[in-house]
């Protein structure tokens, strides 16, 4: 793009990390942790690396109505520690935040709800974003950094802490929730795949989640046995998808969708299976439950106290994802909404630093 200047508001803070992020902190800016300063020459290096004009406008993000600009999300985006080659993931991934229509609900909740970014395509791997193989994925720097990156967004364009973000608990992965999905080792198509995209596409998709359930099951020796065992896990009575709100997600370690696969099992398979096996009882609800249950269910499921009640509202509403490496170990996120998918466009393409 050639020389770019900066337009935010300047502050006038000492040239010491330490000061400044205590200043973040005391004024909303930042998220509890240390911030790279977000200096006129670091923001602009940003800048330069892209093609985009920085008041270039992605996205009106709830609840506050801010307006993310190029520049604005650069600023975010050097805060959190990012290289101007992640820019791209991180536009891409608030595009996707701002296309769901209750961006401003999720955001205000005292649900413990959080965006989780999930990648495909080949340049997850250029960017070195992990599928949380060998490790947690807060250990890589991709990772770690646009997570972080949409997240400080979210605060400083979307709302302010503590007023409009309302959680009654905040988790770790309100901090660092991305992943890419570990196309190689997945038996079934990709999830960017599933949705319509293709092998070469580099796809973003955004769910809001709550934090992950470890499912460690180490005997199945057939698919039955191992997604009875999963339904089981699923089924809970305090779970919200289980009065027919929102979606589920599976993330299958590599051996168990494998196991899945061999066994014949397609990602629809999988997903009626689960629908049709994770169920409680009605008794299991108390009185005061069937109201709150959505009209469907109240309808056909509360005729009798030994009516078996779905975790989700349909087969459709259980994604799948195959994430990390070996070993008997996958992750359930319960209740949220999602998906939100954008293809990510390469506007940092040659931005490598």
């Amino acid at each position: 793009m050639g020389s770019v200047k900066v337009q935010s508001t300047r502050l006038d803070l000492p040239d010491d990390a330490e000061e400044v992020y205590a200043y973040f902190e005391a004024n909303g800016y930042g998220d509890g942790h240390p911030v790279i300063p977000p200096t006129v020459e670091r923001v602009e290096r940003f800048l330069e690396a892209g093609d985009q004009s920085p008041d270039t406008e992605i996205a009106v993000l709830d609840p506050g109505k801010g307006v993310a600009t190029i520049e604005k999300i650069a600023i975010n985006a050097v805060m959190a520690g990012c290289l101007p080659a992640h820019m791209d993931v991180i536009i891409a991934a608030l595009e996707a935040q701002a296309s769901f229509p209750k961006q401003g609900t999720v955001m205000t909740t005292a649900h413990s709800l959080s965006p989780l970014i999930v990648v495909n395509g080949p340049i997850a791997k250029e960017l070195g974003i992990g599928s949380g193989a060998g490790g947690s994925a807060v250990s890589w720097r991709a990772n770690a950094a646009i997570a972080r990156a949409v997240r400080l967004c979210l605060i400083n364009i979307a709302g302010i802490p503590g007023s409009t973000d309302c959680n009654t608990f905040v988790w770790l992965p309100k901090y660092m929730y991305c992943v890419a999905e570990n196309d190689e080792e997945n038996p079934w198509e990709p999830f960017a795949i599933e949705k319509g995209y293709s092998r070469d596409d580099d796809v973003v998709t955004v769910f809001w989640k709550e934090p992950a359930h470890h499912l460690e099951v180490m005997w199945p020796t057939t698919a039955q046995e191992l997604l009875a065992a999963f339904c089981d896990s699923m089924c809970t009575v305090a779970s919200r998808s289980s009065y027919g709100e929102g979606q589920v997600l599976m993330g299958f370690c590599p051996d168990q969708a494998q196991l899945c696969a061999k066994g014949g099992f397609s990602k629809k398979d999988v997903k009626r299976f689960m629908f049709e096996n994770a169920r409680k009882p009605l008794r299991a609800y108390g009185p005061k439950a069937v109201p709150h249950f959505k009209l469907e269910w109240q309808k056909f499921y509360t005729s009798s106290p030994d009516t078996m009640m779905p975790m989700v509202g349909s087969p459709d509403q259980i994604e799948i994802i195959v994430i990390g490496g070996a070993g008997p170990n996958s992750l359930y996120f319960p209740h949220g909404y999602g998906p939100f998918t954008r293809k990510i466009a390469r506007h940092w393409r040659k931005a490598r630093t």
